[in-house]
């Protein structure tokens, strides 16, 4: 029986379900809306046995939702109600309850700034992160009272309602104990950022990798950290060495697998990111105890001191005394420059504030000091594309002469920024009808190039381009999305793409590059190396593998805080005349 949409499966007794909308897709199956019924189904892609007895023992053993003295929901759980077989009476998936209102976690933490979350909290502020932190803890430490283990504790399987309510989803990956039979139904999902360093790097699958309450409590001291901390990571650092190149390797999982936590301790080599608030100036000093029982640890003492992390009831004990500070008279204010944010007397002043004002310091200096942008001239147009890949001799000659960077510094295409496509005023409509073919630059030296001036870096009022258009992108964390085509245009015997910034990226954390490309004349290129351009000089990032030569793919580039990219580059690994086009999607740039 083939599962879609409109499809009749059946329940326990008898009971059927019609099959509504597919509202969901992920690695395990599908999610549909279930008809009549606040309720959706999973249908899982291929039913492993333990799966399915770990589905039937959590519909038999129910845990009911966390209500507070008044009745008020703190947290909801996606629980499965009722198993789902098809008209054979095989087991194929379940039903949950169907989540509407909320937004993940670290939207929250991010400070409600996506487009979403601004109409959804309408009166945001920093308290409500606060609020946010102590139902969290309620929440996990409800879970622990009840033999259940949250496990793969990340920022997406958490929503949170305008009212505080914490939405617990996933609920099928939970570790649990049945304690009659002493069957344990495991957690074999983990995401790295939240994993505990015990689990870090181990076969979640195996044998010896096993959640436990204390590997919860450290993912929940993260979650905490990143609402009070204005999202940042408690394992991110900015490297005080120099490093001369950027790395593949995620710096900030490093310092978690061996303990590195600048916010708690100092080190010759590594501090907190420029413009992260300091730890003493937005907690109390209990709190800092708080974090350092839980990020107080090295690669060689992991398991003792993991026994000695701040549980779920210890931190709602701790951050509820916290905010009952902020509501008794005279001993905490509101911030008289961003009406959002909130500190205690004794801190003096506004930590978020006065970490944002070190990070405008930081970029200013940054622009001011950057050497001018290299402006070449445009590259000439292959007269002729053919299919040959091959290197003619002189062209090696040439080309090793000079060495392959130097290409990039004489080449030159500028490409369009174009950022998030919107619905916008009927008004543009008719420009942007006329101005579509935009998305992509022609090789016609007749056509002129049509540049978006902006990357911004955090959200504004939405502006739009006057010529096509366009809308400025929005997101803090996001940088937008970058198109180009390249039609027969060779530089010293090798297709070249570059790319300008109209705006610098200024303090680089991490980047994702999601790359998709498609070549011309049978012509396929697996890997492309990625450059940037500091100001000074040619740096390569690192190499963006596309499987199978054509397609899509991506990966994921760490710095230090401190990059200053102007320009960037990629260059395909192979040589000859041959055209191909690509878009290029940067996210997370500046991101925490």
């Amino acid at each position: 029986m083939a599962i879609q949409e409109d499809s009749l499966v059946c329940g326990r007794n008898g009971y059927r379900y019609r099959l509504e909308k597919e509202i969901g897709a992920g690695g395990e199956g599908r999610v549909f809306k279930i008809s009549g019924q606040n309720l959706v189904g999973k249908i899982y892609k291929k039913v492993d046995p333990e799966v399915e007895k770990k589905i039937r023992y959590m519909v038999q053993h129910p845990i009911a939702d966390l209500r507070d003295s008044s009745g008020k929901v703190i947290l909801a759980l996606a629980w499965p109600q009722d198993i789902l077989c098809d008209d054979q009476g095989v087991f194929i998936g379940y039903t949950m309850p169907f989540i509407q209102n909320g937004v993940e976690i670290c939207t929250v933490a991010r400070g409600c700034d996506m487009p979403k979350a601004k109409t959804m909290f309408p009166n945001y502020d920093w308290m409500f992160n606060l609020q946010v932190a102590i139902n969290l803890s309620k929440a996990v430490a409800y879970l622990h009272s009840n033999n259940c283990i949250v496990g793969d504790l990340n920022c997406k399987n958490i929503m949170v309602s305008p009212g505080g309510l914490i939405t617990m989803l996933d609920n099928d990956s939970f570790d649990l104990l049945d304690t009659v039979s002493g069957i344990h139904f495991r957690c074999c999902a983990g995401t790295q950022d939240y994993l505990a360093p015990e689990l870090q790097g181990r076969n979640l699958r195996s044998a010896g990798a096993v959640f436990s309450v204390h590997s919860d409590n450290f993912a929940l001291a993260i979650h905490i950290f990143q609402l009070l901390m204005n999202n940042y990571h408690p394992f991110t650092g900015k490297n005080l060495v120099v490093i001369q190149n950027s790395t593949s390797v995620n710096q900030r999982l490093d310092h978690l697998v061996n303990g590195k936590c600048p916010f708690i301790h100092n080190y010759s080599d590594l501090t907190i990111p420029i413009g992260a608030p300091y730890l003493s100036e937005m907690v109390t000093p209990q709190l800092v105890q708080d974090f350092y029982r839980t990020f107080d640890y090295n690669a060689g003492n992991i398991q003792e001191r993991m026994k000695l992390r701040t549980t779920a009831a210890q931190w709602v004990t701790d951050l509820q005394q916290y905010m009952n500070q902020f509501y008794t008279p005279g001993q905490a204010y509101r911030c008289s420059n961003n009406q959002k944010h909130y500190y205690l007397r004794q801190a003096g002043k506004c930590g978020l504030c006065a970490a944002e004002e070190r990070l405008t310091n930081f970029r200013n200096q940054k622009a001011a000091s950057a050497p001018p942008k290299p402006v070449p001239p445009k590259p000439t147009p292959t007269p002729t594309p053919h299919a040959s890949t091959s290197v003619p001799q002189s062209a090696r000659k040439s080309s090793s002469s000079s060495g392959w960077l130097g290409w990039l510094v004489i080449a030159s295409v500028f490409f369009c920024i174009i950022l998030i496509n919107r619905n916008h005023s009927s008004s543009n409509k008719s420009t942007s009808s006329t101005t579509e073919s935009t998305s992509y630059i022609s090789n016609s030296d007749s056509q002129s190039t049509h540049t978006h001036n902006w990357i911004p870096a955090t959200y504004t009022t939405p502006e739009y381009c006057s010529s096509c258009g366009q809308e400025r992108g929005n997101v803090k964390g996001y940088l937008g999305t970058l198109y180009g085509e390249y039609e027969d245009m060779t530089i010293g015997n090798s297709h070249c793409g570059m790319l300008t910034l109209s705006t610098p990226i200024v303090g680089m954390r991490s980047m994702t590059l999601n790359f998709e490309v498609e070549m011309n004349y049978g012509a396929r290129c697996e890997n492309w190396r990625c450059y940037t351009w500091d100001g000074t000089q040619w740096k390569e990032l690192g190499v963006l593998t596309v499987p199978g030569g054509t397609g899509s793919g991506s990966c994921t580039f760490y710095g230090d805080g401190t990059e200053y990219i102007g320009w960037l580059a990629l260059v395909p690994t192979i040589s000859g005349n041959y055209s191909y086009s690509w878009g290029l999607y940067l996210t997370d740039v500046q991101g925490n």
